[in-house]
Formats: structure tokens, C-alpha cells, sequence
């Protein structure tokens, strides 16, 4: 009975020891939402034990490799070993218990470690949206730039906030320089910004915040895109304590004290659309979109217009749509289609639909088999590339193509038919031709050219003075007018460099104006290696365009849309 109680004691003292040695060892894992693909760490504290210890397995996960540091402090040794680790896949992984050994046997061991890892959609939402402010030692007012997320596509829009926090009640603004969004399509969301202070908590701590301002952003180019600091000065208000009677009556002396606020840098990765597996019908759109095709009247006569309504919807870069383009029968003349949009930006982004009617003309009578609509766009949240495609249409035109009036995009032409039997319809009328009217409406008319051409020649005398004959745009004349319009933006100067961007890409590269879309600059440079140059190319002059119509680029901008135009030609050139 005896030997029984010393065994239990045993027993007991060994479970104890066990016990205490799991609390001596802490576990803590960095960051707490590990994402896949993404190194996290998982540390263990070892502190008043020594001995020999025994990691786990990391049965699922990658390790990339161990630290270790000791310390002893008031006599207490505290020994810390760090784990690198890396998941290749999303879900719940489970660590087993470190182990402390001492001739072979369990000294003490940790509590095992249950991972949830996300994936990269999730952890970008756990990172921009539930992760608190970071407040700064004795801050009492500070302000951040907020994003929905750290990482998109090129085209995919995101969401772009400043708030502002206090735990002052009055904050007096004095002055305030909004953060530059420059590599992208920006838009404000004014219904979004709410200036009223509202409560909340930072790092467990009471504070007040407001929304400054909310932008939607639609990255352009690729790489990473940094948003420039808010700079405010601000005057804030508050009470503190006073020996004067007076003052403490009224709980405290009113105390004012002038603030300059700074938003941290943040950036945003941009990420290419894959040019792998890219549809040749592939433009610019990105989003997750749905379409519907309702063609018109499908009978019709010669010379009745045809029209074919496509009508897309859903999230996503709406409103920067490049149109997609039909392949229409000869016989049908084209004209400018018709397009409706309805976009909302909001916090949820960019939504809406656009709605595009086509309208053709029919010349020739016959049956038409039109070809299917087709159209493809890159889904952000799928990673892949969409497509859609219509029906084809069967058109029939019906009358005779000798119709008695012809209709055609030129000036309107009429038929005259003379009944059989008779060789005129009206008597000869001999009327002499100086004098009459058309005598004086040819006068007229010559007087006009003559004076069109004294204008014209004068003209054109100046312009060969000034600057001789038109001389073929080059990468020097466009690099020297880059630098001219970095050192004095203007709207002139805006428009004179967009002028000289147009006509490098006619001489240099055969492009036409209407050549120079987005999608054909990929379809150009995009074999030879330079797709980023064609994409950073459309988006800076895409922001030379809203400079020139609204307001003048400051010091900052100017200096990084110059640099950004001068890498570009000179990537181009790389490609003669």
C-alpha cells in the first residue's frame, strides 16, 4: 500500500513538472493569419529550463530556415528559437509539441499549434480591412492611407481611403495636400467621404475618426504604384487642468496647439494580365462581367438601318472599356455607335452597365449570315480569362438594288427615270450663261479659292520661315520635348508633347492615329518583349490628356510621368 502511494506521488510530481514545463514554453506565431505563399514565422520561448530540444516535423509546411537567441535577465536564462516556415496551399495545418529533452526523456514540451493559412484574397482583406491602425508612441491625432487591397491587376479597380484619427473632439483644418494617385485612373467617391467623427478603438485605446476622402483607383501600368503622404496642418483643441477658479468652473483652461499630420507611404503591387493563354479578341476589360446581344429587326429593306444592341454588366474597369468591334458584311455601311453608360463608383468599386447599339445600314438586297459576337475579358477574382459569344444572326434585305433612290455615306444620289417614248421630260430652254445664275455662283466660288489660297500661302510662308519643312519625329525630338514640357508643364505644353507622342508613333512605327489604341501597342511591342512599354506608354498619355483639359501637373507629378516617357522610348528603341 505504501510502494502505491509513492507511485502516485511519482506520478503526480512528473504530470506537475510536465505542466509547468508547457507554461515555460511560449509559442507565438508571426504574422497570426499566416497567407500561402507568403514566409511566416513561429517562435518558441524557452525560459528557466535547459536541456536539448527537438523540433517538429512541419508535416505540410516548407521550412526556409532557423534562428536562435539567449538572453538572461535577473538571473533567468531565456532561450528563443525561430522558425521560418512556408505553405504551398490553403486550409488548417496542425504543428506538433516542441520538445525539451534531457538524457533522452521529456523535460517539457509545448502546446501544439493549430495554422489556419489563407489564401491571397483572403489574406489581402485580413491585412488592408481588419488589421487596426498602427498608432505611434504619444500620438494623440494621426492620419492613414487605407487600401481595399495591396495587390491587383493592371485595370482591376480598388478602393483608396484617408482617415484621420484623434481623441481631440475639434479638429480645425489649415491647410491640407491630398495625396497625387499617379499609374492610374483615380475618381473620387464624394458620397463615401464622411467628415463627421465617429467612435472607435485603436490598439484597445478610444479614438475618434472620420474619412478625409475615398478614391477608386484602376491601376494602368504594372509594377508597384506608391501613394504619396497627405500633408495637413491642423489645429486642435482641448481642455486641461488650471489653478485658476475661474477656469475650473468651466473644467479647465481651453488649450489650442497647432498639428502637421503625415500619412506613411503605402504602395500597391500591380500585376500583369497574363499574356499567356490571352484570346485574340481581348481589348482592355477587366471585371467579372456578363453580356447580353438582342440584334434588331432581322427583315428588312434596302437601304433600312440594321442596329445590334450589346449591353454589358457587373464589376469592374466599365467605364475605360475600349468597344469591341463587329465583323460586318461588305454590303452593310457602318456608322458611330450609340453608347449609354450607367456606372456607379462607390465603396464596392466600380459597377454598372454599358450599353453599346451598333447601327449598320443595308446597300444590297440578299440573305446574311452574321458572323457571332464575340468578346473576352480577364476576371480578377477567377485569374483566368472569360469569353462570350452570341448567336449568329440571319438578315435578309429585301427590294432591288436599282432602286430609284440610293442612299450612301457620300452626298445623297438620285436616280431620274424617263418614260418610254419621250427623249426629254421638260422642252429645250435656252437660257445664256453670262448673267445667270450659275454664272454668278461660279464667280462667287472662284473668289472664295482665291482667297482661301492667299490665306493658305501666307500661312504656310510663316510656317516654312519658322521652322523650315516638316521635319520626321524621332526619339531625340521626342525626348527634347519631354524635358521641355518637364521643365515648364502647361496645358500648351501638354498638348504640343501629346501632339509630338502621335506623330513619333506614324513616323517611326507606321501607326495611325487610329492605330495607336492600347490593344494594338501590345499587339506591336508585346512579341518583341516590351509589353510594359506599350501599356506605360497609353497610360501616361492618358494623363496628359486629363492635364490638358483640367488642371496643370505639379513639380512631383511632372517629374515621374518624364521619367516614366523616357524609359519607354527608350525601351521602344530597343526594339528597332
Amino acid at each position: 500500500m505504501k510502494r502505491m502511494r509513492w507511485f502516485s506521488m511519482f506520478f503526480s510530481l512528473l504530470a506537475l513538472s510536465l505542466s509547468l514545463g508547457a507554461q515555460q514554453i511560449q509559442v507565438s506565431v508571426q504574422p497570426t493569419s499566416p497567407v500561402v505563399n507568403q514566409p511566416f514565422q513561429i517562435s518558441y520561448d524557452i525560459s528557466g529550463l535547459a536541456g536539448q530540444y527537438k523540433l517538429p516535423a512541419f508535416d505540410g509546411l516548407l521550412k526556409l530556415g532557423t534562428s536562435q537567441q539567449q538572453s538572461i535577465i535577473n538571473g533567468v536564462s531565456t532561450f528563443k528559437i525561430s522558425v521560418r516556415l512556408m505553405s504551398r496551399t490553403a486550409g488548417k495545418i496542425s504543428v506538433a509539441p516542441f520538445q525539451l529533452l534531457s538524457n533522452g526523456r521529456v523535460l517539457a514540451q509545448s502546446a501544439p499549434v493549430q495554422l489556419t493559412i489563407l489564401d491571397e484574397t483572403q489574406g489581402n482583406a485580413a491585412n488592408q480591412q481588419n488589421k487596426p491602425p498602427v498608432k505611434k508612441a504619444d500620438n494623440q491625432i494621426f492620419a492613414v492611407a487605407r487600401l481595399e487591397k495591396s495587390s491587383v491587376f493592371v485595370g482591376e479597380p480598388l478602393t483608396v481611403s484617408i482617415d484621420l484619427y484623434s481623441k481631440y473632439s475639434s479638429v480645425q483644418f489649415e491647410s491640407v495636400k491630398f495625396p497625387s494617385l499617379n499609374g492610374g485612373w483615380v475618381q473620387d467617391i464624394p458620397e463615401a467621404e464622411d467628415q463627421q467623427f465617429r467612435q472607435t478603438q485603436v490598439e484597445g485605446e478610444p479614438f475618434l475618426v472620420a474619412t478625409l476622402k475615398k478614391y477608386v483607383l484602376v491601376p494602368q501600368v504594372q509594377g508597384k504604384i506608391t501613394i504619396d503622404p497627405l500633408l495637413a496642418s491642423v489645429v486642435v483643441s482641448y481642455r486641461e487642468a488650471s489653478s485658476d477658479p475661474f477656469d475650473v468652473f468651466f473644467g479647465g483652461r481651453v488649450v489650442e496647439k497647432k498639428v502637421e499630420l503625415k500619412t506613411p507611404r503605402v504602395s500597391i503591387n500591380a500585376l500583369p494580365i497574363p499574356f499567356e493563354g490571352r484570346p485574340a479578341d481581348f481589348t482592355n476589360g477587366v471585371g467579372d462581367f456578363q453580356l447580353e446581344v438582342k440584334p434588331g429587326s432581322t427583315t428588312l429593306n434596302v437601304n433600312d438601318a440594321f442596329d445590334l444592341s450589346v449591353l454589358i454588366k457587373g464589376n469592374g474597369n466599365l467605364n475605360l472599356l475600349e468597344l469591341p468591334k463587329l465583323n460586318m458584311p461588305a454590303e452593310f455601311d457602318a456608322f458611330a455607335p450609340d453608347v449609354q453608360d450607367k456606372i456607379s463608383f462607390s465603396e464596392a468599386g466600380v459597377s454598372g452597365t454599358k450599353q453599346v447599339n451598333y447601327i449598320y445600314i443595308a446597300k444590297t438586297p440578299g440573305t446574311y449570315v452574321l458572323p457571332p459576337f464575340t468578346w473576352s475579358w480577364f476576371n480578377p477574382k477567377t485569374k483566368k480569362f472569360e469569353s462570350f459569344t452570341s448567336d449568329s444572326v440571319r438578315v435578309q434585305v429585301l427590294g432591288s438594288a436599282n432602286n430609284a433612290e440610293t442612299i450612301s455615306k457620300g452626298p445623297i444620289k438620285f436616280q431620274v427615270s424617263i418614260p418610254q417614248g419621250r427623249t426629254s421630260i421638260l422642252p429645250p430652254l435656252y437660257v445664256p450663261f453670262y448673267g445667270s445664275i450659275s454664272f454668278f455662283v461660279l464667280l462667287s466660288l472662284l473668289l472664295a479659292l482665291i482667297l482661301l489660297y492667299a490665306f493658305w500661302a501666307k500661312n504656310w510662308l510663316v510656317a516654312l520661315r519658322n521652322r523650315g519643312s516638316r521635319t520626321s519625329i524621332n526619339s531625340a525630338i521626342l525626348l527634347n520635348e519631354i524635358k521641355s514640357w518637364n521643365h515648364k508643364p502647361s496645358k500648351e505644353s501638354t498638348v504640343a508633347l501629346i501632339n509630338t507622342m502621335e506623330s513619333y508613333l506614324r513616323d517611326q512605327w507606321s501607326l495611325s492615329i487610329a492605330q495607336q489604341s492600347t490593344h494594338d501597342l501590345i499587339n506591336l511591342f508585346g512579341p518583341m518583349g516590351q509589353e510594359n512599354a506599350a501599356t506605360n506608354w497609353s497610360a501616361a498619355l492618358q494623363q496628359l490628356h486629363f492635364m490638358a483639359y483640367a488642371s496643370s501637373p505639379g513639380k512631383d507629378d511632372a517629374d515621374r510621368l518624364a521619367q516614366t516617357l523616357r524609359q519607354t522610348v527608350k525601351s521602344m528603341e530597343s526594339c528597332k
